[in-house]
């Protein structure tokens, strides 16, 4: 990209020639290749003045107007904003904090210099979430990550007593297991989509009581390991409508590939099994790769099962 696509004084030539009366002024340009120089001319008191501020990434490549530009999406553990890379004061450094709504806590050994107060979606790992600066209020969606220390019983409790409007929970820890957990009694109706990407892990005989502790689920991602599994999920989550499951190519025998259809379903699974063809509609995607089976399904209110 040219230089003088970023240049600050000739933004402001043209600006005052032509958009004397101009009171908001964004942009964002990717792909280039400046030096503090060029962040320094928007330090000037022709774009102060206006507050119109600008940043650009550690690498310089990219130059944007803050907060409007500012990324949404964070880890809690990677460097604070640095005024070397903004014409923001510290003290309005707020204003980029309050931009992110996505938050990764990955850990807690770094104390944040500014509260994060409009997160919506949450990746935990690290068990220690400082609540004076993390505020919980708005969360909707909760990631528990693989490599984290959550238990299913910690992850219920959790939920139940700091965030109960999350409605989009992801489960990406170990299987659940009512032997060597002491799970609670709780029974999460908030929650309407459900990702398990660990449900591969279990067995075909895995009798787990997943709607006991989330029976109003409406929408299923889940890895499995075989079609068998599929019918399993089906039927344990009686409210759900919309189902999307995975096979890895490490459970595919290309000698032996799988083979679903609708039909097959209608026969394995005890929702679909007094249904016609026309109250569910099932894509299948077969792939080496990685095959999946999508199923939307009509509600069960409507039919006698």
């Amino acid at each position: 990209m040219k230089p003088e696509c970023y240049d600050a004084d000739r933004w402001k030539i043209f600006i005052v020639n032509n958009l004397s009366r101009l009171t908001k002024f964004n942009f964002k340009f990717s792909d280039v290749n400046i030096d503090e120089n060029v962040l320094d001319k928007y330090r000037q008191p022709f774009w102060m003045e206006k507050c119109w501020f600008v940043a650009t990434n550690e690498n310089y490549s990219s130059l944007y107007t803050v907060p409007y530009f500012f990324r949404t999406s964070a880890k809690y553990s990677s460097n604070s904003i640095s005024s070397k890379y903004t014409t923001l004061s510290i003290k309005q450094h707020i204003t980029c904090y309050d931009r992110v709504i996505e938050l990764e806590f990955d850990s807690d050994h770094r104390q944040a210099l500014r509260r994060y107060n409009n997160i919506e979606k949450i990746s935990l790992s690290s068990l220690n979430i400082d609540k004076d600066v993390i505020g919980l209020s708005k969360v909707k969606s909760l990631v528990i990550k693989e490599e984290s220390q959550w238990t299913f019983r910690k992850t219920l409790l959790f939920i139940k007593e700091e965030i109960p409007s999350v409605d989009d929970l992801c489960l990406s820890g170990p299987h659940p297991n009512l032997d060597g957990e002491n799970i609670p009694d709780i029974s999460l109706e908030q929650i309407k989509t459900l990702t398990l990407p660990a449900y591969e892990e279990s067995y075909d005989d895995d009798c787990f009581p997943w709607s006991q502790y989330f029976p109003c689920v409406e929408r299923l991602i889940a890895n499995v390991n075989s079609k068998t599994q599929i019918p399993v999920l089906i039927d344990e989550f009686r409210s759900m409508v919309s189902g999307v499951f995975y096979v890895d190519s490490r459970f595919i025998d290309r000698k032996n590939p799988i083979e679903i259809t609708s039909e097959w379903l209608m026969k394995n699974t005890h929702r679909l099994r007094n249904r016609n063809l026309n109250d569910f509609v099932c894509k299948i995607n077969n792939k080496l790769s990685r095959f999946s089976v999508c199923v939307w399904l009509a509600d069960d209110k409507d039919h006698k099962l």
